[in-house]
């Protein structure tokens, strides 16, 4: 092969274009949109509740060393985007809509890490629900969620 193309030039080969695996396109400040619908389906309409969620998947994608859709995209941990949830997130949170940017700018700084998280959990359920981690750790139960900080492995 000479220097002066690649090796489908230089063999007469069309270069290969591979689909790439993309997520949504993102909201307004930037955020995946992925993240905006679980913390919208998840937490309850308060901010309480949707910062805590916010800082959980923070506090998790920190802790993983992977990036916070990562963390949302996990399979089993975030049950507002199962396919049963998932449409009616996206109809509540549509990207660009009124919903959408307000609970984009109030949980962006916490998922960007602009702002520390309000707290370093790494569990969440329903509230009352049961889970592996019951009397294993103090709960803490903000807008409608049970919140502890156990083992968390990605």
């Amino acid at each position: 092969m000479d220097s002066s193309g690649d090796l489908g030039s230089v063999l007469g080969v069309p270069e290969l274009t591979l689909p790439q695996a993309a997520g949504p396109a993102a909201g307004p400040l930037g955020l995946d949109p992925r993240i905006v619908w679980a913390v919208g389906g998840e937490a309850s309409g308060d901010a309480p509740g949707r910062l805590t969620v916010a800082s959980l998947i923070a506090t998790r994608a920190k802790l993983a060393g992977v990036d916070p859709a990562s963390i949302v995209t996990e399979p089993g941990q975030f049950e507002s985007l199962d396919p049963d949830h998932l449409p009616v997130n996206q109809k509540r949170f549509p990207v660009g809509s009124p919903q959408y940017q307000a609970l984009e700018a109030q949980i962006a700084p916490i998922i960007t890490g602009a702002q520390p998280p309000i707290a370093s959990y790494t569990g969440f359920r329903t509230h009352g629900a049961a889970s592996g981690w019951n009397g294993k750790a103090p709960i803490t139960t903000v807008g409608g969620n049970d919140f502890a900080t156990v083992p968390y492995k990605y």
